[in-house]
């Protein structure tokens, strides 16, 4: 044991005899990009370390509620616009024209008088009247 104090004791004083690294110089202008390299890590450090407490953060589980009063209210959506419609009838009494807000529709009819669909007036012409069958009538 005594050797391997006395290894250890040579090694701290050859520790302790060698020379710090001299200084570098502060004048110049390597010294003064130097400086400036210094600054921009020292701020991406910065920024990187708010970033990273704010993910941090926002990873953090919710607190958990013990009454309901401290609940934050829900969000509420919004109501839908009012649209008026109007169904317009033939003179046979039949749904013919459907306008909904500023839109316009037509009720196409089979032979039989039975609605088969409803297109948009602009891209169809008003469909002419079409007496109903007679399955149509009750009779």
């Amino acid at each position: 044991m005594n050797s391997k104090l006395n290894l250890i004791a040579r090694q701290v004083n050859r520790r302790e005899q060698q020379a710090p690294a001299p200084a570098p110089e502060v004048s110049g202008v390597g010294s003064a990009i130097e400086a400036m390299i210094e600054q921009a890590v020292n701020e991406r450090v910065q920024a990187q370390l708010a970033e990273q407490k704010r993910m941090l953060e926002a990873q953090q589980p919710k607190s958990q509620y013990t009454d309901y009063r401290q609940l934050p209210p829900l969000p509420q959506a919004r109501a839908p616009k009012a649209v008026e419609t109007q169904l317009m009838r033939d003179e046979l009494g039949r749904v013919n024209k459907i306008t909904v807000g500023t839109m316009e529709f037509y009720v196409q009819r089979n032979p039989r008088g039975q609605a088969v669909r409803v297109v948009p007036a602009d891209t169809a012409p008003l469909p002419p009247a079409v007496p109903p069958a007679d399955i149509n009538r009750g009779a």
